[in-house]
């Protein structure tokens, strides 16, 4: 196929994905309009309709504010981890909707500003193994290798002690204010007015990695649970609850009077630690946050929250309570969960599209619980395994680069996020009509905490609750012992950077 036969190609994939999801906004909102009215059948004007359409396209595709730029066939590099290609780069159009998708964002790009946008791939997910040194060790040759740097964001915030990494607030023609930029990752790793990293649309790993709950629809009709979506719309969905249903789910059915992971059937499965730190939003966990008054990260060793918590989950997975356990990671779990032997496990959206796709049981996606019924909407922390980006401190090219990263993160917003969220993710991995809301309500609580986000900066300060509540230690003593080490650390940090 023709260079121009593939971007005419990519032009009318863009097209064809941006009227199905305005239509869907349209059916939406003659949906609600229609219940609101009690569906009495009354129609709009041709005028209202006009003035709504253009308001919804206007809300759904805006545009960016780049001038119109000729980048003289630039070549642009991108480092990324190799196992995350296909959220960054397609080889060819196949006609799988995201694969297409990706393909006409960076064709789009690279014919809208005259560039080449090189994707270099890092075969390692070690970030201390050799990632961050091939990103640090570049800068101080001075050789420019990459001009783009991706990497999870709990580690790469490392770079920026090191001083690899280039102020974004500095680099011409990046507008954190548009949508495609997600604003509270600003915001909880802002320095002042400096920010290094960033993240939103430009990848798919911002949505792919927001964790959930999953319950096993087989499982739990068996014990009469059928109102769990009801629970959730009306706000009594809290980690009390949820610990209510799995009490006495339990069952040894190897009958060797042994809890076994392997054979045995649970309530509740949390996959591992990691996975853990989606509870610290949902909780309300705050012994490290934002300061409303200076934007920058303190400790709060005397939260209460966190001590109420760790009680909590020390009871909960106790040698004396069977039916929750911690699991032995994400292969372990998805056995466990399509086996139906668990009626709840813990993961994240893209599990429904690589482990649970082709699972013959139903199931269904939950947010994360509250502590309690009074918290405003379900929160989930973000937890480290999702691409943000950054510049090398010593680019020679930051006005072209910081056209390149805003042309490729308001492409995606308007041709890859809707291919992979509406198309994908909403219709094609999924079970269930009410599950569309449901992803939508965990999306828009999915928050940074910094907590995660300064955990390798900091030293392991997010495992605090989980690892003391599974030794059966004291959080108090926990804290006691690291408390004058770790705000020395931060304020060592917060120093290197100012």
């Amino acid at each position: 196929m023709s260079h121009k036969a593939i971007a005419a190609a990519a032009l009318l994939l863009s097209l064809t994905l941006m009227f199905g999801l305005f239509a869907t906004a349209c059916s939406d909102q003659s949906n609600n309009a229609a219940a609101e009215n009690g569906n009495t059948g009354d129609t709009a004007t041709a005028a209202d309709t006009a003035e709504t359409a253009a308001d919804e396209t206007t809300t759904l595709f805006m545009e960016d504010s780049l001038p119109s730029l000729d980048l003289g066939g630039e070549k642009i590099t991108h480092l990324y981890r190799e196992a995350m290609k296909d959220e960054f780069t397609a080889d060819e159009m196949n006609g799988e909707v995201v694969n297409d998708a990706v393909f006409a964002k960076n064709l789009a790009v690279e014919t809208r500003l005259n560039i080449t946008i090189e994707y270099i791939p890092n075969p390692s997910m070690n970030w201390d193994g050799g990632y961050q040194s091939m990103i640090s060790n570049s800068v101080l040759a001075g050789d420019e290798a990459y001009d783009i740097i991706s990497g999870p964001s709990f580690h790469i915030p490392t770079l920026i002690i090191e001083g690899c990494l280039y102020n974004l607030n500095e680099i011409p023609y990046l507008d954190f204010d548009k949508p495609w930029w997600t604003q509270n990752l600003a915001e909880t790793t802002a320095f002042g007015d400096k920010l290094f990293l960033v993240s939103g649309d430009i990848s798919m790993g911002m949505i792919r990695y927001i964790h959930c709950l999953y319950f096993n629809q087989t499982v739990t009709d068996s014990y009469g649970i059928d109102e769990l979506y009801d629970e959730v719309f009306d706000g009594s969905w809290t980690i009390t609850r949820m610990n209510e249903l799995c009490t006495g789910m339990y069952d040894d059915l190897n009958g060797n009077d042994s809890v076994d992971l392997n054979s045995d059937r649970f309530g509740y499965i949390i996959t591992n630690e990691n996975l853990w730190r989606a509870y610290i939003d949902s909780l309300d966990v705050n012994y490290l946050y934002i300061s409303p008054k200076t934007g920058l990260p303190e400790f709060n060793f005397a939260d209460p929250r966190s001590f109420e918590v760790c009680d909590f989950f020390a009871e909960l997975l106790s040698a004396g309570n069977p039916d929750t356990r911690m699991g032995e990671g994400n292969e372990s779990t998805y056995k466990i969960f399509t086996e139906n032997r668990a009626a709840f496990v813990l993961g994240r959206f893209i599990d429904c599209e690589t482990a649970y796709r082709e699972m013959e049981d139903d199931f269904g996606i939950l947010p994360m619980p509250k502590w309690e019924e009074s918290q405003d909407g379900y929160e989930v922390t973000i937890c480290g395994s999702e691409s943000t980006f950054g510049v090398p401190v010593n680019s020679s090219k930051i006005d072209r680069i910081g056209a390149v990263m805003e042309a490729l993160a308001s492409e995606s917003y308007r041709t890859v996020t809707p291919a992979y969220y509406e198309s994908a993710l909403k219709v094609k991995y999924t079970r269930d009509n009410t599950v569309s809301q449901i992803i939508d309500l965990i999306h828009s609580g999915a928050v940074f905490n910094p907590t995660v986000q300064m955990s390798k900066l900091l030293g392991s300060i997010d495992y605090y609750i989980i690892r003391t509540a599974r030794s059966g230690g004291s959080l108090a003593s926990t804290f006691a012992s690291v408390e004058s080490q770790k705000i020395a650390k931060l304020e060592e940090v917060l120093e290197n950077i100012s």
